[in-house]
């Protein structure tokens, strides 16, 4: 297999990776759902009632935020 075939290979692996994720976040900048594969990861805790707080980078405003992750 060539080079190019297998980079090929590899980013179609990854485009259904993302069109099939079942996690999202809720940006409170800019109000749109995200992924959690089309984000920058920050940090990951855990809140008082065991719930996952994801802060992250915001794609489309560039800053940094938190949302519980929900699933899809």
């Amino acid at each position: 297999m060539k080079t190019s075939d297998v980079n090929r290979e590899i980013d179609r692996m990854t485009q259904n990776r993302k069109r099939h994720c079942s996690t999202i976040v809720i940006c409170s900048e800019c109000s749109e759902e995200h992924l959690t594969t089309e984000i920058e990861c920050v940090n990951i805790e855990e809140d008082i009632q065991g719930r996952d707080v994801l802060y992250f980078v915001c794609p489309v405003t560039n800053m940094e935020t938190k949302s519980l992750v929900y699933k899809k």
